[in-house]
This record gives structure tokens, C-alpha cells and sequence, in this order.
């Protein structure tokens, strides 16, 4: 078992721990949100 590429939004990653790349782009995802919410609170 080793490194697995991947097509990315353009760009190609090189997957070595995939959980956490799930995990990383989980978070990357929730971005917008928590952009909102912080102009929201007035934080942002």
C-alpha cells in the first residue's frame, strides 16, 4: 500500500494518509460557513 494521486479542483495531490486528507478537505469545505458566520457575529 503507498501513495495513491488524485485529481483535486484542477491540481493533483498525492494522497499519503487518506482519512486525514478526507478530513482536511472536509474542513476546506466548511470554509464559506464559517466565513459567514464569523461576518455574522461581526468577528470578520
Amino acid at each position: 500500500m503507498g501513495a495513491e494521486g488524485v485529481e483535486y479542483i484542477g491540481t493533483y495531490d498525492l494522497i499519503f494518509n487518506q482519512p486525514l486528507y478526507y478530513l482536511f478537505t472536509f474542513v476546506d469545505k466548511l470554509m464559506p460557513l464559517k466565513l459567514f458566520l464569523l461576518k455574522l457575529t461581526g468577528k470578520g
